[in-house]
């Protein structure tokens, strides 16, 4: 995911056209200190400020980047704020379908691919048809159930028999 994000702050970054809501909701949730944000504030009085002092920030902020500051990024809120953000997200929903599910004979599926093997093909939401200790995989990524990376689940996945 991390180079996912160096490659695409600037796509970012050019998304974010006003200081609001975007960078409030990265302090409101501890992303950016009160500091930065005030300096965001005062560089972005010039609207064609804003996009260099998100890129700035997505910089600083890459080396740590997790689930829950995607979740922000790409929120209900931001995207309706910044419609062209809708284009990355999808990008970034691409990328994280990374090899990151292992079989029992040790081979590595993204998880379409894991559904494709299970006979899932036609499931459309892979974080409902995958689960793991009888809960989706969306409860265990909202809930961060997860390692750190939010690559590798700790533990066996099986498809969910879908309706009958």
């Amino acid at each position: 995911m991390f180079k996912h994000v160096k490659e695409n702050k600037g796509e970012i970054a050019s998304a974010i056209t006003k200081p609001f809501p975007f960078f409030m909701s990265l302090r409101d949730r501890g992303f950016i200190s009160e500091q930065k944000f005030q300096t965001s504030q005062k560089k972005c009085k010039n609207l064609d400020a804003v996009g260099k002092m998100v890129y700035d920030i997505l910089s600083d902020l890459q080396k740590k980047f997790s689930l829950p500051l995607l979740q922000v990024i790409f929120s209900t809120t931001h995207l309706k704020a910044y419609p062209d953000l809708k284009e990355t997200m999808r990008s970034f929903l691409d990328g994280i379908s990374m090899k990151s599910i292992q079989s029992e004979d040790g081979d590595w599926y993204t998880p379409p691919e894991f559904e494709i093997l299970g006979g899932y093909e036609k499931s459309r939401n892979w974080q409902l048809s995958l689960r793991c200790y009888d809960r989706p995989l969306k409860f265990l990524i909202q809930n961060q159930y997860h390692e750190d990376s939010g690559a590798k689940f700790c533990c066996q996945l099986k498809m969910w028999p879908g309706p009958s």
